[in-house]
């Protein structure tokens, strides 16, 4: 038993990590002079008849190994000072852009001179047409007649008018001497006698005027005579 004790005293001694070899060799040489000391066995029987009479000898308490000292916490290394960030060097300043020289002015482009102008084309003038001139309408015209009396020198009406193209009869009484009726180029009559009557029938002549009269002798010029107005 304590064989057992001084065994175990020194698995625990052994394990301190903080004692030094030095102490530990004096330690062990003071355990083992108390070891000496203490170990004085007695005979083998008489321990034999002592353990059977006694009690079962109490095991001296064995005192747990004190826990090797707490190493003193190491404060960690203080990191180094860090370093004061060093600005980048400044790129060096940018040289100003350099704008292109500038291309030389182009010359306004010169317009092509000008066509002269073409002068309007002239049309001829046109003649303005002349529409045929309209035949005119021939107008059915109703036919007229006279009636004269003829006596010596002289015929009752002086005047007579007439259209163009008229059909004109002319009745004639003598009442007097002898006598006739005469338009030259139109028409003449028989001269006759007193109570005798003629008729002398023609188609208007042109516009104009036309002279009637006695043929008879020196009638016309004694004033016998009339005037034949054709429209």
């Amino acid at each position: 038993m304590k064989k057992f004790l001084v065994l175990s005293l020194l698995l625990a001694l052994s394990g301190c990590s903080f004692f030094s070899k030095g102490e530990v060799k004096s330690e062990e040489a003071q355990v083992e002079d108390t070891v000496t000391e203490e170990v004085t066995l007695p005979d083998p029987p008489s321990i034999l008849r002592s353990e059977e009479q006694s009690e079962p000898a109490t095991e001296p308490e064995v005192e747990p190994a004190q826990e090797p000292a707490t190493e003193p916490e190491l404060e960690p290394a203080q990191e180094p000072a860090t370093e004061p960030e060093v600005e980048p060097a400044q790129e060096p300043a940018t040289e100003p852009e350099v704008e292109p020289a500038q291309e030389p002015a182009t010359e306004p482009e010169v317009e092509p001179a000008q066509e002269p102008a073409t002068e309007p084309e002239v049309e001829p003038a046109t003649e303005p047409e002349v529409e045929p001139a309209q035949e005119p309408v021939e107008q059915v015209l109703s036919p007229v007649s006279f009636n004269l009396k003829a006596s010596n020198f002289a015929y009752s009406q002086s005047s007579l008018t007439v259209k163009e193209g008229q059909e004109v009869t002319i009745n004639l009484d003598i009442t007097e001497g002898f006598h006739d009726i005469k338009i030259d180029g139109v028409v003449q009559t028989q001269a006759s006698g007193e109570g005798t009557s003629q008729v002398a029938k023609f188609t208007a002549p042109k516009k104009g005027t036309y002279e009637f009269y006695c043929s008879v002798g020196s009638h016309r010029s004694m004033g016998m005579v009339g005037t034949l107005i054709v429209e």
